[in-house]
């Protein structure tokens, strides 16, 4: 399981549905039209997380599961914590921190309970949108945070579907008969901004490696939603293909929530491996999912 985070933007929410709704081909990237059919990606508000953002050194921690105030596990339990800091022009924008236990334990509810071990953890994710950097507070009073990632598995046969795993929407990646890569998205997200705190439900779009490799590009370059299109959409396939080679299937999905002019919003999905036996102890796997991720996006 690789799980790397893409693109930080902001959207204006303009059809009757919530959450960033998109399908590849959708006109979305033209807030300048008066379209209420389409959600739109408010202009210069994306930040790509390759490029425009520096992290830190991977920080490693070790600490009991009862100096977490934690209960029902057996002695020796072990909670790991790696984390990294992004930061845009100097300010930080983006905190990730990947959570494993050294064994089964229940960890929450900073945002949704999650039970993590050796091979199944939490990641969680804080978005502190640069509202004045990007120069974007005059779009406080409509603009949403979306977050758009990457999620991978080895999948035999091409078998990825949408399931739901520990009671949360996931999609699982079954690599054979006894083993699979999960990937759970939903729950609600923590959303703080200087017209109030709210709690949002999490929204996704997931766009298949198969849906755009088959997607046939727009070249007309007098619009701008084709050209935008193009060049994102050229990038996908560009990085799915690869993935396709090595045997691993990709998922382009976009998470979203309600809450205009949010400085902070903090979400916590859950990732990794499971076994028809149930959990077995690899927990290097994910570690060294996490350090993949940041080696290509630290600068």
């Amino acid at each position: 399981m690789v799980f790397g985070v893409s693109t930080i933007f902001l959207y204006e929410n303009r059809n009757s549905v919530d959450g960033f709704q998109y399908a590849l081909g959708d006109p979305v990237f033209n807030c300048a039209e008066p379209s209420t059919a389409y959600d739109c990606v408010i202009k210069d508000s994306a930040i790509d997380i390759k490029d425009n953002i520096t992290f830190t050194n991977l920080a490693w921690t070790a600490s009991s599961c009862a100096s977490k105030g934690l209960t029902g596990y057996s002695d020796n339990c072990t909670i790991y914590e790696i984390n990294s800091v992004g930061s845009y022009l100097g300010n930080v924008v983006l905190e990730l921190t990947l959570t494993l236990a050294s064994q089964k334990v229940l960890v929450g509810p900073e945002i949704n309970n999650n039970e993590i071990g050796p091979d199944f953890g939490k990641v969680d994710i804080r978005i502190k949108y640069p509202w004045v950097d990007k120069m974007q507070a005059g779009n406080k009073d409509k603009g949403h945070v979306a977050l758009a990632l990457y999620a991978a598995g080895r999948a035999g046969g091409g078998s990825v579907k949408a399931a739901s795993y520990r009671d949360k929407s996931a999609l699982v990646w079954s690599a054979d008969t006894y083993r699979s890569a999960v990937f759970t998205w939903s729950g609600n997200a923590d959303i703080k901004s200087t017209i109030g705190d709210t709690t949002s439900e999490s929204y996704a779009v997931f766009i298949s490696d198969q849906a755009v490799l088959d997607f046939q590009l727009c070249y007309n370059i007098l619009d701008i939603n084709c050209v935008i299109s193009y060049f994102i959409i050229s990038a996908w396939k560009w990085h799915m293909n690869a993935m396709k080679i090595l045997g691993w299937s990709t998922q382009v999905v976009i998470l979203s929530w309600k809450g205009v002019g949010a400085d902070d919003v903090f979400y916590d999905p859950g990732l990794g491996m499971e076994t028809a036996a149930g959990m077995f102890l690899t927990p290097t796997f994910i570690c060294f999912a996490m350090l993949l991720v940041h080696y290509f996006f630290r600068k």
